[in-house]
């Protein structure tokens, strides 16, 4: 099946770390230049919003949005961005298009770098910026926690927020240290202090916590990218300060590749995308050994690096509100028809694991399309049925029309 290309606009910040966000059910934010824009990607008609969320006066580095499980479901959503030593909270309509500028948080000193909205806690986001200072904003109450890093070069340029533990955020810092902070009663403490990586941390994410079963001890899991080429796969153990187990993988020994990201996988806490260049990669974190897997190579319509990788979980893939009967004929190799949510019918052909000969047959089709069934000798020939009851037959060797029968 051909892949669908939708140009974003161009902007300078995509070599911040999270400078492009999805929201768990296909939508997707970006910082373009100076505003943050949003693409609607949950149907097979993808628009982009024709309103920017968000006008800065400085370049946007890093954008996030709020939990959908939240106050902010449906078609009201919200986006946290940054804009030079500041944070804007905005709440837009997805039918009104309108937005509004929520909450402001101007605290920093610095240029934020990153910025997280709390997978766990709706009221929640964490930012860092270019001198080590780590904000924990509680919107709720407007109180805001500081944590300011000890080191060398304390740029901050890779964060992520516990999915496990509302008050747990890994920092990545470009001198190629990682640090696992708490926050407790307006405190923060730093439990972990990772060192292995020898340049700037790229990209950091949590894995979900799970049963130590030789140790009965509840454990953290973190997966690292770094500019020294290596992933690295952290298990840290509860009540055991300064105490892991990391895994490390080299990723490429070519000098051109230098910058890698990380994507999970929806639905699937053992696998997990990297991008490095203009390819993209999937690594099982439970095998024996860890081992990167071809995804895509020499990704087409992407000539230079790939700097950041979202996923987002997708009913349907490109083919709009998602299929309800999918049949596949047996004596003509690969032919497939997908009855489809969105009032069409979709054939393919699938040839050494290439689907082509995609076509689409929409003509008289006024609702949802529930079945579909091939003739058993002719394989140009394609029954269906829909939601209210009507039946059609589709000529598939033709650009005949769909014939609507009772």
């Amino acid at each position: 099946m051909s892949a669908l290309k939708y140009m974003l606009p161009a902007t300078p910040s995509w070599y911040y770390s999270r400078v492009m966000d999805s929201s768990s059910d296909g939508l997707i934010c970006f910082g373009s230049r100076s505003s943050v824009n949003v693409w609607d990607l949950r149907h097979s008609n993808v628009r982009l919003y024709p309103f920017p969320v968000v006008h800065h006066n400085d370049k946007v580095a890093g954008v996030s949005f709020a939990s959908a499980d939240g106050r902010y479901d449906g078609d009201e959503r919200a986006v946290v961005s940054t804009s030079g030593d500041k944070l804007f909270v905005t709440r837009f309509n997805l039918k009104t298009f309108k937005c509004t500028t929520e909450s402001e948080n101007d605290s920093h000193r610095n240029k934020v770098t990153v910025v997280q909205w709390s997978p766990l806690n709706e009221n929640m986001i964490v930012s860092g910026d270019d001198k080590g200072s780590v904000c924990f904003w509680d919107m709720s109450k407007d109180v805001k926690v500081w944590y300011t890093c000890q080191h060398s070069d304390n740029y901050i340029n890779s964060l992520s927020v516990s999915t496990s533990k509302h008050n747990e955020v890994a920092v990545g810092l470009k001198v190629g240290i990682i640090l696992i902070l708490e926050l407790v009663d307006k405190k923060v403490e730093v439990l972990y202090k990772l060192r292995g990586h020898e340049e700037n941390v790229q990209s950091l994410h949590w894995l979900r916590c799970h049963q130590d079963q030789d140790k009965d001890d509840v454990v953290s899991r973190l997966v690292s990218v770094c500019r020294d080429k290596t992933l690295k796969l952290w298990t840290l153990k509860k009540q055991r300060q300064n105490n892991w187990d990391v895994s490390t993988v080299s990723l490429f020994k070519k000098k051109s590749e230098r910058w890698f990201s990380l994507s999970s996988i929806p639905d699937s806490d053992s696998q997990m995308i990297v991008s490095s260049a203009n390819e993209l990669y999937t690594i099982n974190l439970t095998a024996a050994k860890l081992k990167l897997q071809p995804l895509v190579r020499n990704l087409k319509g992407h000539s230079l690096v790939i700097f950041n990788v979202v996923s987002w979980r997708r009913r349907s893939g490109s083919m709009g509100e998602g299929f309800d009967d999918v049949m596949m004929v047996t004596f003509s190799k690969g032919l497939f028809a997908l009855g489809v949510g969105d009032n069409t019918i979709q054939t393919m052909t699938l040839n050494n694991g290439k689907c082509t000969n995609n076509r689409t047959f929409w003509q008289f089709m006024k609702s949802k399309v529930t079945a579909v069934r091939w003739h058993p000798t002719s394989d140009n020939l394609l029954a269906f049925g829909t939601e209210d009851g009507m039946v059609g037959l589709v000529n598939t060797a033709a650009n005949a029309k769909t014939l609507v029968v009772i």
